[in-house]
């Protein structure tokens, strides 16, 4: 056999054995843990106390029979706004019309909240940012009372760390509220591989 034949079967080996171990092991929960390690999660007391909540991308999509599927920050930023009505919730990420973007838009998720007999009182958007950092660098900017004020953060779990390290960037000290993630194993890999590079690049090689 010759040396490129024995690299390519030990390659497939390789190959079957990562395939294993994360099949066998918990992995993802182990990807997930080091990147929460340092979030902690708010009591109630502190939930009450903090002058607003930013949410990053809480938004969904509509399944094939038309009915709007919302995501885990959406679902936890709708029930904090329903146990603190009269706190400013300020959704990140939105794009201004549904035909320019089909997840992430300011006019469904404003007819999902007339749908279902929710206030829109204090919600507000941000509807430029594309990214982690654009959603910290334009809300603190159309906002800055997110950076002089004591505010929360939704955002995902595995997120969270660099939404975080981003506000801190352009000043803004905020509290960490996570959306537990509810999806299936590969997913989370996919995007936990997905934040353990973004969290280095933001905070090595982001330019300022």
């Amino acid at each position: 056999m010759s040396l490129f034949k024995k690299l390519g079967a030990f390659a497939v080996v390789l190959l079957l054995l990562i395939f294993l171990l994360i099949i066998i092991t918990p992995f993802d929960k182990l990807i997930l843990k080091a990147l929460t390690r340092n979030i902690s999660h708010q009591t109630p007391q502190e939930l009450a106390s903090l002058d607003g909540i930013v949410a990053i991308s809480p938004f969904g999509e509509e399944n094939d029979d038309g009915v709007f599927v919302i995501n885990e920050r959406f679902k936890l930023s709708i029930k904090i706004h329903q146990e603190y009505p009269n706190k400013k919730i300020i959704f990140g990420g939105a794009c201004p019309s549904y035909p320019n973007c089909k997840y992430r838009n300011k006019e469904r998720v404003v007819r999902y909240f007339v749908e279902n007999n929710i206030s829109i009182e204090n919600i507000y958007f941000e509807t430029e940012s594309k990214t982690t950092n654009e959603n910290a660098k334009f809300i603190s900017k159309l906002y800055p009372e997110v950076k002089d004020g004591k505010w929360g953060l939704v955002t995902s779990d595995y997120h969270m760390a660099r939404a975080l390290m981003s506000f801190s960037k352009y000043g803004g000290e905020l509290n960490p509220i996570p959306a537990k993630s509810k999806i299936n194993k590969w997913l989370m890999l996919k995007l936990e591989w997905h934040e353990l590079v973004g969290f280095v690049y933001y905070k090595y090689f982001l330019p300022e």
